[in-house]
């Protein structure tokens, strides 16, 4: 007799997204090479976000100009490419912050769709570190000084359009990082596929019940076929520590943690990322443009 097919459950999206807008948020680039006042301001008046730059000494006599691009247009990347392609070394990109808002009606449903999100989202098939919360943002990988910090949040509207949105954010910090999105440089940046980008990176996972997980070490711990049963002061103990330390800042599963504690919480435990199954993430991808870009080319026909 073969052997019984796995039952994948689907989780329902909680709310209508009505629009899908990714855009670059923020770039943070050194400038080794002096550009006029004139320039800066130029710069600046070709981003449609707040844009901070400060002077750092790195050696005797020598500065560097560190700058904050919040939500540049095309025209605002393609005139730094201008000014620094003919200085070797004149530039460097240090982090470069990708956003998605999933636009909806209401603040509520935004809110709801956070929730669904966090109960599936799982930026690494391993995760080690717990989502941290500062008050309703949920950072992943929160203090990581060169890699991949993923960011959430349903509390502030689109940058975009001002709507009620849940905002999930990518900030890709340092060179190696970069390097391998091929960030690195400014036509990279010119040409990231928006799309592409969003579908390798929510990675969306079905949890187990915490019946189901209980049942799973109970099987690990007797090298058995079958599940025994569990009683329900067992059953209880094991909901109770699993949902106590999976929980957000208003009760809400986290895939992520959840994952973290079956695994360090009950090492009888093993291979646990087979008890999560794959979910689809296209209802959430947006199109492969820049939403800050299409905005800025409207507003100039």
């Amino acid at each position: 007799m073969g052997r019984k097919r796995k039952v994948v459950r689907r989780r329902l999206v909680p709310a209508e997204v009505l629009q899908r807008l990714s855009y670059i948020d923020t770039i943070h680039i050194i400038l080794r090479t002096s550009i006029g006042a004139d320039q800066y301001k130029s710069l600046f008046s070709l981003c449609i976000g707040e844009t901070r730059t400060r002077r750092s000494e790195y050696g005797p006599g020598r500065f560097h100009n560190i700058v904050e691009l919040h939500r540049p247009t095309r025209e605002a990347i393609e005139m730094l490419r201008s000014i620094t392609q003919d200085v070797d070394d004149a530039v460097r990109i240090v982090r470069v912050d990708i956003a998605l808002d999933l636009v909806t009606a209401t603040e509520t449903e935004s809110q709801l769709l956070q929730d669904y999100m966090l109960g599936g989202f799982m930026p690494t098939a391993s995760p080690r570190v717990p989502v941290k919360f500062v008050n309703s943002t949920g950072y992943f990988n929160k203090d990581t000084k060169a890699g991949e910090v993923f960011v959430l949040y349903s509390d502030r509207p689109c940058k975009v359009n001002g709507r009620p949105c849940l905002h999930v954010e990518s900030r890709i910090k340092g060179a190696a990082a970069l390097r391998r999105i091929g960030l690195r440089d400014f036509q990279g940046i010119l040409d990231l596929n928006y799309t592409e980008f969003w579908r390798k990176r929510l990675r969306l996972q079905v949890m187990p019940s915490t019946t189901f997980a209980a049942r799973a070490i109970v099987k690990q711990a007797q090298k058995s076929r079958s599940a025994a049963p569990l009683d329900d002061e067992a059953a209880s103990k094991t909901d109770y520590y699993l949902r106590r330390l999976s929980t957000s800042y208003h009760d809400a599963l986290v895939a992520h943690n959840y994952h973290i504690h079956l695994r360090t919480g009950l090492p009888l435990l093993k291979r646990v990322g087979r008890l999560f199954s794959k979910e689809p993430n296209d209802w959430a991808l947006p199109p492969n443009e820049n939403a800050v870009w299409r905005v800025a080319e409207d507003l100039s026909e």
